[in-house]
């Protein structure tokens, strides 16, 4: 076999650049992925048409008090009817998920507060107000997972929001939990998040709460199932309490924030900020493969007919 000519070695170098590239722009594509977050719903101010992400019905402010209307009345969205109607909310356990705080009296002038969801989560001598009643100091706010803070654009992390749990005695075993509504009664006692750490050595994170899930519906089966908070953020099917998941094998451990959230190692931004600019670095992305991809596609027919020229050039030597 003849050695390869200088032009042949050129166009393979050629070649092997164009896959080379090619490899390294598709690997740029694929992003670290974390456990996909459980989808929480939201309430709209009917009055004014503001959304704020909230666990469940519940959380939403009543359209009427004692027979009296309720000019702060707010409507409950489930998660996946603000994805089909196009909402853009897309609602996780993260600081845009407004939550309440524990607040305790430490002085004539000094209150010290805890992130809480609910008033569930406070001992005895707290008093639970709410995201919307609570004066939060600054730029801070409790989040679904912890305590953030804004100062110039950037965010800061405070301390985790505290859960409570279920326990109980008999089989001295206990789980996290959202709220009492979780428990199985009779057999089990709700914790406030204090009383957690004395009885499960450790506290409640969003990591650690285990909701439940929904199952079947139009679609059947497992095929249709979710992890969801409660009843109100079922899509279709039927929804399982937490401990009436240990009975389907199959189905993944259902939480309320996946463990890269609790330690911080997602960045987070709020809704407003991260949504320009996600979408700014998706079309940045998008542009720059279109472009190498088109590039590509000349480099290839350039070489190939390059490859074609040489080759019948050297059958009529």
């Amino acid at each position: 076999m003849n050695d390869i000519s200088p032009t042949m070695k050129i166009i393979y170098s050629l070649y092997f650049t164009v896959i080379t590239t090619t490899i390294l722009v598709s690997s740029q594509k694929t992003e670290t992925t974390t456990t996909p977050p459980t989808k929480l719903g939201a309430c709209e101010r009917l009055s004014k048409g503001e959304f704020r992400c909230a666990y469940q019905k519940s959380d939403c402010e009543p359209n009427y008090i004692d027979g009296i209307k309720n000019v702060k009345g707010e409507k409950w969205w489930q998660p996946y009817r603000l994805d089909y109607d196009d909402k853009q909310e897309n609602c996780a356990c993260d600081g845009d998920t407004a939550v309440g705080a524990c607040v305790v009296t430490a002085g004539e002038d000094d209150m010290l507060y805890r992130c809480a969801p609910n008033a569930h989560a406070c001992a005895e001598d707290e008093v639970f107000y709410s995201s919307t009643s609570w004066p939060f100091p600054g730029d801070s706010w409790c989040g679904c997972d912890r305590k953030w803070t804004e100062d110039s654009g950037r965010m800061t992390m405070g301390q985790m929001t505290l859960y409570g749990a279920c326990w109980n005695d008999g089989l001295k075993q206990g789980i996290c939990a959202l709220d009492p509504e979780n428990c199985e009664a009779p057999f089990d006692t709700w914790l406030d998040a204090v009383s957690v750490r004395d009885v499960l050595g450790q506290d409640c994170t969003c990591s650690d709460v285990i909701i439940g899930g929904c199952f079947g519906g139009r679609f059947g089966g497992y095929e249709g199932f979710h992890c969801a908070v409660s009843n109100d953020t079922c899509f279709t099917g039927t929804y399982y309490s937490p401990k009436a998941m240990a009975q389907f094998d199959s189905v993944s451990d259902c939480r309320l924030c996946p463990k890269e959230v609790a330690a911080g190692t997602v960045p987070y931004k709020p809704k407003h900020a991260s949504q320009t600019n996600n979408s700014s670095q998706k079309s940045d992305t998008s542009m720059t493969i279109g472009w190498v991809s088109f590039s590509a596609v000349l480099l290839f027919t350039f070489l190939g007919f390059g490859t074609f020229k040489v080759l019948k050039r050297s059958q009529h030597k």
